[in-house]
Formats: C-alpha cells, sequence, structure tokens
C-alpha cells in the first residue's frame, strides 16, 4: 500500500515520499489526513472513511472539504429484485469517482505554484557573523500561497522566513542568517528549489604594524612645535576590521588611536607629540620602534665654507649680497641634483671671495632664507632656491687666472637668473 495525504498549499490529495513531503514539492508540514490507499496511475483517492462520510451527507449541507469527493443525489429508481440493483449502485460509484477526479484536477489547476526565481548575497560574509540574503519568490498559480523558505548550507538550516504571494505575483524576501564555519567556500541553497549561490567565509583579520616612522621627517627645536608619529598598520586577512594602536615617545606613553583596515590592504594612522628637546629619541607604536633626531638651527659666521672639493686652483670667486637675508651660493658640475662643489654661507647685507678654485666649467647655484640647520645644510623657513642661467668657466695659468663676481639684489641689473626646485638643487 502507499501512502497519500491532503496537501494544504496545494488543495489537494498527494501521493506521500519516504520522508512525508508531497510528491508535489512542499514539505511534510504542510500535509495532514495521511492515510493508506492502493496506489494507482493518477491521482490518490480521498481517504475511505472520507469518502464514506460525505456519501451520506445529507442534501444542501455545507460545502466539501478542499480533496474530499462532493456528494451527488441520485434519483431513487424502482428496480427489480436480483443483479439490476448492483447495476445501479455501479453506475452511481463510478459517477461520484468521475467527479472527485474532476474536483481534484479543477484544484490542481488552480493551485498555487510557488518557485524561487533569485537567490541573492553579498557572495562573502565573515565568520559567525550575520549576513543577509535577498529571496524572491514567484506565484505562477491561480490562487495566493504561502510557503517557508529554508536556507541551507551543506544540509544545515542557516535561517528561514514564511512568505506569502499573491497568485501571478512576486515578492522579495530579507532573510537574515549566520554561518558559523571555517574560511573557505560554500553553497547556499534554498530547500526544496534547483536554486543555489556561492558563498565565500573571509578569513579574520589579522593585524600587524608594518612601519613606524616621524613626520616630518626632519624635526627642529624651536621650529617645529610638533610633530606627528606615524603607524602603518598592515591586514594580513580577508574581512575588514579596526585596529587599535597605542603611541609613545621615549618610553612614555602619548595615548592611543583606532585605524579601521580593509582585508589584504594597510591603512596609517598618525598621533601627534610635542617635539622634545636636541638630540636622538625613539617612537614606538605597540612595541613597534623608530628612530628620529630633533635639530637645532644656528646661523653661521659670514662667509663659512660649508663645502670645498675645488681646491688646488688659482681663480677666484667674489660674492656681494645686497639683500635682506642670508645666501648660500653653491658650484656644481652642469645638471640637475648634482653634487655640490663648492659652498660658501653669505650673511645678508655682505660680501665675500673665495680664493684657490681650480680650473673648470661649473653651473651656480643659490639658496636664500633663514633657521640654518648646521646638521641638513639647508634653510629651514623662507626657503627660496635659483640658478644663474648658463655656466661659468674658470681657468688659469701662471700670470693670469679667472675671477667671476656675483651680485645678489643688485640695483642695476645684472645676470639672468631662473627659479630651481629642491631636487634640482644640488645635493648637499
Amino acid at each position: 500500500m502507499a501512502r497519500a495525504g491532503f496537501c494544504r498549499s496545494c488543495g489537494t490529495n498527494v501521493w506521500l515520499l519516504e520522508d512525508g513531503s508531497g510528491t508535489c514539492g512542499h514539505p511534510a508540514t504542510d500535509i495532514e489526513g495521511i492515510y493508506e490507499v492502493a496506489e494507482g496511475g493518477g491521482a490518490p483517492a480521498a481517504a475511505p472513511e472520507a469518502a464514506a462520510a460525505e456519501a451520506q451527507a445529507p442534501a444542501g449541507s455545507q460545502e466539501a472539504p478542499v480533496g474530499a469527493a462532493t456528494p451527488v443525489a441520485v434519483p431513487a429508481t424502482s428496480q427489480p429484485a436480483g443483479g439490476t440493483g448492483k447495476r445501479g449502485l455501479t453506475i452511481a460509484a463510478a459517477a461520484i469517482a468521475a467527479l472527485v477526479v474532476l474536483v481534484a484536477a479543477a484544484l490542481f489547476l488552480t493551485r498555487p505554484q510557488l518557485k524561487v526565481t533569485r537567490l541573492v548575497t553579498d557572495g562573502a560574509v565573515e565568520q559567525g557573523e550575520q549576513a543577509k540574503a535577498v529571496v524572491t519568490v514567484t506565484n505562477e498559480g491561480k490562487r495566493a500561497g504561502s510557503r517557508e523558505i529554508v536556507l541551507v548550507v551543506d544540509g544545515q538550516e542557516v535561517g528561514s522566513a514564511q512568505v506569502t504571494v499573491e497568485p501571478g505575483a512576486q515578492k522579495d524576501a530579507e532573510i537574515d542568517f549566520t554561518l558559523d564555519a571555517e574560511p573557505g567556500d560554500y553553497v547556499l541553497m534554498a530547500r526544496g528549489f534547483d536554486i543555489a549561490e556561492k558563498l565565500h567565509v573571509l578569513e579574520p583579520a589579522v593585524f600587524e604594524i608594518a612601519a613606524v616612522a616621524a613626520q616630518p621627517k626632519v624635526l627642529h627645536a624651536g621650529i617645529d612645535e610638533s610633530g606627528f608619529c606615524v603607524a602603518t598598520v598592515e591586514n594580513a586577512g580577508e574581512a575588514d576590521g579596526d585596529f587599535e594602536v597605542e603611541f609613545a615617545l621615549d618610553g612614555k606613553t602619548l595615548g592611543s588611536d583606532s585605524v579601521t583596515v580593509l582585508g589584504g590592504s594597510k591603512n596609517d594612522v598618525a598621533f601627534e607629540f610635542a617635539v622634545p628637546g636636541v638630540g636622538n629619541h625613539v617612537l614606538t607604536a605597540n612595541g613597534v620602534k623608530a628612530g628620529f633626531a630633533v635639530h637645532a638651527v644656528a646661523r653661521p659666521a659670514h662667509g663659512i665654507v660649508i663645502v670645498n672639493k675645488l681646491k688646488g686652483g688659482r681663480n677666484r670667486l667674489k660674492m656681494v649680497n645686497n639683500r635682506p637675508t642670508d645666501v648660500l651660493v653653491v658650484l656644481s658640475q652642469p645638471g640637475d641634483g648634482k653634487p655640490a662643489l663648492l659652498a660658501v654661507y653669505l650673511r645678508s647685507k655682505s660680501s665675500h671671495t673665495i680664493s684657490g678654485i681650480k680650473d673648470g666649467t661649473y653651473q651656480i647655484y643659490y639658496s636664500f632664507g633663514s633657521d640654518w640647520c648646521p646638521t641638513c645644510k639647508e634653510f629651514e623657513t623662507d626657503r627660496w632656491d635659483g640658478r644663474f642661467e648658463g655656466t661659468d668657466k674658470f681657468s688659469s695659468s701662471r700670470s693670469v687666472y679667472t675671477q667671476v663676481t656675483l651680485t645678489f639684489g643688485s640695483s642695476s641689473g645684472g645676470s639672468p637668473t631662473e627659479d630651481v626646485t629642491e631636487d634640482e638643487f644640488p645635493k648637499m
């Protein structure tokens, strides 16, 4: 004997599978009134007790339950004794059976037909964190229907929602779910429907301090009031996350700050600090250290030579500074960013001559400013760099030598000049 039952979603009697669900695709929770009946080729007949009860129902009774046989009044006729009465009963039974088939067919054709036509997720979720899926349910039937949509991963239920859809319409349902699984690739499915979506569980965030540095790179006592300790945080995992960084200067805690780092990327977080005194210092971010120095500024003496690699010649360079700011005069080989061969510091409103320059062709540069850094060999405030156009040739013999005169701030004009960038200025 096979098993059958009444499906509330289909509104008709259906054959049952081994797990109690209907062959119509609806779960066991939608089936009621289960009974045994001889298996045939068509739809299962109603339960014997239901059919018998309905056959005895009086005329004018209320509408028969869905899926049960509708009673039919059979007119009484005078029948002869013997087999003629049996024949009449056979005809009546056949009529009732035909009517049951018609009613069942009508209910089958008008039943709700719910299908999951779309399943969408973000594609990647964090381990143990709540995620969201959007399920589109379409009703291709003639009546409104309701269905519980269950999401499963590897046979495990992770979330569900009850969805009611009007005939010929579709409805989106948002289902929250949590997948507490190891990082990797999975398949998310709607149980009972042929639709699936790939799902990736992300590797959790893994942080480390990749670098620590002071900014600006060079700090000066008396000029820079504050600097920044900059920590570069790297996230080796796939999931985004927040990381707390604790900063210290020379072993004394400065404070902390949080930084958000995307999976597989880096991000910087900076903490401001007051510039300490002249000397070497140590910045720390979560135990990762970086040394830096605070330099002093001092105005050099007039005419002091900062660099001199041109000794041994007979030529001279005379410099006149009529400007109100100090100037650094530099000679180098022609070309941007070449090393300085001669560098002389001149204070404002003064002049100076350098002797003993060896023969050669040189490019002449200059730099104006204030707050000279002896360590950096450059101006730290109001710096302005330039050079004289063309080159100057120094040549000499036993009785003849070359003297080049440079005048800054001349009211009568002078040699053409042009501004240059710090990268173009000779390297000290």
